[in-house]
């Protein structure tokens, strides 16, 4: 069977030291000759809409702005910048020579890109047909999308379009069932999501594939002004997970909410990338990540609040906390924050650490085994995310892994 492999996904935006090993993952799963593209969708109150619907409603974004200047400036010298190598110029990193490229088109589209990155966004749109879902004004809309799959690998592109003053909720579920295998079977979304003024869009995403899969979750978000989107990840997978997300909060006030609660076992790999770029005045974001690691498992974090010129009055936070269940498990994580503006606000904090030994003793001398302990402190994740699931398929999903009888065998 042959392998397919993504190189530099979940990039981090401004690269750190490369003796941390956090820059980016390289993606590994088999290549099947027919993967599925009917990710099964339940909706009420969208409607498919045109292949190209979000670039429209991008294009009506872009058109309330100033013009865009040509894209083909973004591989071409930054403002100020000559092709000659003067010594009058100021030096830059190759993210800034970039950064100012981008921001000097003013181009939503040039500026868009996805949490996992290019390299995969081309994967999905060469393997699956892109599907829109829309929201029309002042409506409210509810969709269940499914990527569950047994036999070969699954793959969905899908684009979400909330319009004006609009409240829309999507559900998205990743369910893999059945043999460990030498390459895991990818179930693999790719999401392009548009909220437009005074619009909400609620997601939650539930991952929930046992051995043998790689679940890989892509997504992409642009904010107008006032809008809000509220975003969930449930992370249960046994086997690999790359999940990444970007917000750029184009617009006034706009607002994005990320919460993720991570649940590692056994010989899990979990990888996330989340960056947050603030363009409009007053915009926020904010993100909370909860975990448990145990077994031998792995969890990556790249979490970046990027201020660009122009958002005043911005507000970035960041806040993980991480309980290291396993002795044999390993964290990472990579706060950034990047400054371009002044009067702007951001801050992270992270909570990480093992399970104390005073706390050992007092389960212990309460009758509960280290096995039974770790176990009790991996129940509380999923009952949070029970408690947060407001669909019966999310619920479902995450009763059926944490049952899993490999995941008790683990435990």
């Amino acid at each position: 069977m042959k392998q397919a492999v993504i190189a530099h996904a979940n990039a981090m935006s401004a690269p750190t030291w490369h003796r941390l090993a956090v820059n980016d993952a390289e993606i590994s799963f088999a290549r099947t000759k027919d993967p599925s593209t009917c990710a099964h969708i339940d909706m009420n109150g969208f409607h498919e809409g045109a292949s190209d619907a979000f670039e429209q409603a991008v294009d009506a974004l872009q058109a309330r702005r100033k013009p865009a200047k040509p894209h083909d400036r973004i591989d071409g010298p930054h403002k100020g910048e000559s092709n000659d190598d003067s010594l009058d110029r100021t030096a830059l990193s190759s993210y800034q020579a970039r950064r100012e490229r981008i921001e000097s088109t003013g181009g939503i589209m040039a500026a868009f890109k996805t949490g996992v990155g290019e390299q995969y966004a081309s994967f999905i749109d060469e393997a699956a047909q892109r599907r829109a879902l829309v929201a029309d004004a002042e409506s409210q809309a509810y969709a269940v999308v499914c990527l569950e799959e047994s036999k070969t690998s699954c793959v969905s592109a899908l684009d979400i379009v909330v319009h004006e003053g609009a409240n829309a909720r999507v559900t998205v579920v990743f369910r893999g069932s059945g043999a460990d295998r030498s390459l895991p079977y990818l179930l693999g979304s790719h999401i392009r999501a548009f909220v437009g003024k005074n619009a909400r869009l609620s997601l939650t995403s539930v991952q929930a594939a046992e051995n043998g899969w790689c679940v890989v979750d892509d997504a992409g978000y642009v904010l107008d002004e006032d809008a809000v989107a509220d975003v969930k990840y449930v992370s249960l997978a046994h086997g690999e997970s790359y999940t990444g997300l970007t917000g750029d909060l184009r617009a006034d006030r706009s607002a994005m909410n990320v919460t993720t609660r991570c649940l590692a076992r056994g010989s899990a790999h979990h990888d996330f990338n989340y960056e947050f770029a603030h363009r409009g005045r007053a915009s926020k974001s904010d993100l909370e990540f909860n975990g448990v690691l145990a077994g031998e498992s792995t969890k990556t974090l790249r979490a970046t609040i990027d201020f660009v010129r122009g958002c005043k009055k911005a507000r970035g936070h960041e806040q993980e906390s991480v309980l290291i269940a396993g002795e044999k498990a390993h964290n990472r994580s990579c706060p950034v924050i990047l400054c371009g503006e002044d009067d702007v606000a951001g801050d992270h904090g992270s909570t990480i650490g093992h399970i104390g030994p005073e706390q050992m003793f007092y389960l212990a001398s309460r009758g509960i085994a280290p096995d039974d302990a770790e176990a009790i402190f991996a129940r509380g994740v999923v009952e949070s995310a029970l408690a947060e699931a407001d669909d019966p398929v999310a619920r479902k999903a995450i009763e059926s892994i944490a049952r899993c009888p490999e995941q008790e065998e683990n435990a």
